[in-house]
């Protein structure tokens, strides 16, 4: 191999999970892997398909362990019940006695996943009845347990959306409403979204409202949302408390920004009532490493060009990216550089919509945007869907034609492909760096397919042509999660193709050669995002950049008091091996670094006595820097979300330590943790003494069970003594198992354990 490269073993993960709540898996468990490819299972009537546009919306859909039995169940709502089935594809013991309406076109985000005093219950809610809107039922039984008013509803307006969130700091307890105009309001009413009512699902207590009014000007005095479906929330500042987001902010407690959106004033909708400017979607997430906090992107639509007096046959499409760090607008871009393609015959067709992102090409910084343009044309050779990729800073990277890279054939409706592709999600498909884009084809009921968002080819599709990895299908609608396996995710289809209906489970059954990652269900934003969407907002899900983790640590056999460093032997003298020597993670390196002593693994838990979070192995510089597997001593990247860990260090002959108290990691920062300088900083407060002030591992544990005893004497050392190399008799690590290594090592320390629990 090169110099610096490495490779890691493994394939798919069959471990059992440990805890759930609300459908977060914890402790870096994994699924089972469904015994077939793909999963199937029937259902009653298929997910509620919004006719408006097409009868292929079905986006009231969510993934979560609702049973508690640790495993990903599926929920849904038909045109007249609400239903959920197990894991295993089994019904949950019977439909939830509520009919959901949706009101005035409205899809996405009709119920939802809380705790409630305790208990995990599916919050709903029914449009029609005016007076108790919120239906709360058990998430395990469907039984109904009580209803809850949404005060002071407005004019002409009904509850149309609820989210669950957590606005308090107290779990996912609360809920946002959003209503909906029922009135037309010429001919866009289908757009008007209005109040936002956050309230305690606990107590019933409203918390904060944002009112919009039917007045005219203004008709928006609050949250501007998108114009489809229902508000964004997610934790954009990383204190465990929710905020929404859209073309406006709303923090935890209520507080709203506009963002200084420079392009409007203190209202969204133009003075003429038939035309609204509108958000097409919305997607949050860590996009932008290098700035703190999330950042959020929108499509949005100006029908009224305010430069023109009402002129609207100019107007203006915009990508736009925020930041919490800012508040404000980062960037704004028009696709104007392709506005010469005849891809575009008209100015509306480059209205950029279902905007995706991801870490698209990993050899950049930040992550891509993906929009694609809102028109295709029907077996016109010359029209086609065009999407196009913004980098973090909004420049233009890449733009193709969907005619030209789909699959023959894959959008049935149109042969010449030229509808292209809806529904567009973000998809951790092969587990690396890279993200792909997994979709359904446009305006109808058909194939499904996984493509790189940078090109369009597709990675994984089906359809009829030659490369197609399995059979057409006629999709309903495309759902991505990580339901089964490692922490690869899944694409779950509704097949119409059959009666009944049918849902689709397609795994990656490619080995997966990447190091572990958490299963996604860690993230609260996951969750938010799988809980939360629709047909235009499906959600762009992307893995935070890794946390950087500086660690110090001495060895008390190779240290060397008068220089306060430690010997570099057996790197130096080639006894080192390229593989690591700990089965949680044996990667192979094409060279090791200068200046190191050995190998160490690193471990992170949540709790002090549970599960290993993340194993990774790492190389132990002479002056006790933990260094990366390059040599870079920048921080050790680990794949963790933000929060707090212990955090463990092992070593092949020397006890394990871990640190005292949870250190949190976060990764728009470096966290330093050093083990050398206090007592205090070891688990248990036991670390050997090497110097004044200077504190290390204890050596001798030859067999690494936790302790040294007479076993790591008899059964290593005494074997091996006499012997040079890389030896675990070799307390002292200078390469040569002697009378020393036992004398003045593991005879001092015999009887001494590792305080890791």
């Amino acid at each position: 191999m090169e110099p610096g490269r490495l490779r890691r073993s493994g394939g798919r993960v069959f471990l059992a999970v440990c805890m759930v709540l609300a459908g977060v898996v914890s402790g870096g468990a994994q699924f089972p892997e469904y015994g077939t490819n793909p999963f199937v299972f029937e259902i009653a009537e298929m997910p509620y398909g919004d006719g408006y546009w097409w009868p292929a919306w079905g986006d009231d859909f969510l993934v979560a362990d609702v049973d508690g039995d640790g495993l990903p169940d599926y929920l849904f709502r038909s045109e007249t019940h609400l239903y959920a089935y197990k894991h295993d594809g089994t019904p949950m013991g019977g439909e939830y006695p509520l009919a959901i309406k949706s009101p005035n076109r409205n899809g996405g985000a009709k119920f939802g996943i809380a705790e409630v005093n305790g208990q995990i219950m599916l919050v709903a809610i029914d449009a029609e009845d005016t007076s108790n809107p919120i239906h709360i039922f058990s998430a395990a039984t469907g039984v109904f347990q009580y209803k809850y008013p949404v005060p002071d509803l407005g004019t002409n307006q009904k509850v149309g959306h609820i989210v669950v969130a957590n606005l308090q700091g107290k779990g996912d307890s609360d809920v946002v409403v959003q209503t909906v105009d029922i009135e037309q309001e010429g001919s866009r009413y289908y757009y008007i979204n209005r109040s936002i009512i956050a309230m305690d699902l606990i107590t019933g207590v409203v918390l904060w409202r944002h009112n919009q009014n039917r007045s005219s000007p203004p008709l928006y005095e609050g949250y501007w949302g998108v114009a489809h479906g229902p508000l964004m929330v997610a934790d954009v500042d990383f204190d465990g408390r929710d905020e929404v987001v859209g073309g406006s902010f709303v923090g935890h407690n209520g507080t709203l920004n506009n963002l200084g959106f420079q392009n409007y004033e203190s209202n969204w909708v133009d003075e003429s009532p038939s035309y609204v400017d509108h958000l097409d979607a919305v997607s949050v997430g860590d996009f932008d490493p290098s700035k703190k906090g999330l950042e959020w992107v929108v499509p949005q639509e100006d029908n009224y060009n305010k430069l023109s007096n009402l002129n609207y046959k100019d107007p203006t499409y915009y990508t736009i990216m925020f930041s919490w760090e800012s508040m404000q607008v980062e960037w704004q871009q028009r696709p104007s550089s392709l506005m010469g393609s005849t891809d575009f015959i008209a100015v509306n067709d480059y209205e950029p919509q279902n905007v995706a992102i991801g870490n698209f090409d990993s050899g950049r910084s930040g992550r891509e945007i993906w929009n694609r343009s809102r028109m295709g044309r029907y077996n016109n050779p010359d029209i086609s869907q065009h999407p196009w990729v913004y980098d973090i800073s909004g420049d233009l990277i890449a733009h193709y034609r969907m005619a030209d890279v789909l699959p023959a054939g894959f959008n049935s409706i149109d042969p010449l492909n030229n509808e292209g592709l809806e529904m567009i999600w973000t998809i951790d498909w092969e587990g690396g760096e890279k993200d792909y884009i997994a979709a359904k084809a446009r305006h109808v009921k058909g194939n499904v397919g996984v493509f790189d968002a940078m090109t369009g080819s597709s990675v994984w599709h089906t359809g009829s042509d030659a490369g197609a990895s399995y059979p057409p299908v006629q999709a309903h609608m495309i759902y991505v999660a990580n339901v089964a396996g490692d922490w690869r995710e899944e694409i779950i289809v509704c097949d119409v193709s059959t009666t009944p209906p049918r849902i689709l489970v397609f795994q990656n059954d490619a080995a997966n050669p990447h190091p572990p990652k958490q299963t996604q269900w860690e993230d609260p934003l996951y969750r938010r995002l799988k809980h939360n969407w629709n047909y235009y907002s499906p959600g762009s899900y992307t893995r935070p950049a890794p946390v950087r983790l500086d660690l110090r640590v001495f060895l008390e056999g190779p240290y060397l008091a008068a220089s306060g460093t430690m010997r570099t032997v057996l790197c130096d003298s080639n006894w080192m091996p390229a593989q690591s020597p700990f089965e949680e993670d044996p990667v192979e390196v094409g060279s090791i670094p200068d200046s190191v002593v050995d190998w160490v693994l690193i471990q992170l838990r949540k709790e002090a006595a549970g599960d290993a979070v993340i194993s990774q192995s790492a190389f132990l510089r002479d002056d006790g820097r933990v260094i990366d597997l390059d040599g870079s001593d920048a921080g050790v990247p680990l794949h963790v979300f933000r929060g707090t860990y212990h955090v463990v260090v092992k070593h092949r002959n020397h006890l394990a330590v871990m640190s005292a108290a949870p250190v949190r990691v976060a990764a728009d920062s470096t966290t330093v943790y050093d083990f050398t300088d206090s007592v205090s900083k070891y688990y248990g407060e036991r670390a050997r003494l090497l110097a004044a002030g200077v504190y290390g591992l204890y050596t001798g544990d030859a067999n690494r069970d936790g302790q040294v005893k007479v076993d790591d004497k008899n059964d290593y050392w005494w074997i091996q003594v006499g012997r040079a190399g890389y030896r675990s008799g070799d307390f002292n690590l200078d390469g040569q198992v002697k009378v020393d290594d036992k004398n003045d090592f593991w005879w001092k320390n015999v009887g001494i354990g590792s305080q890791v629990p």
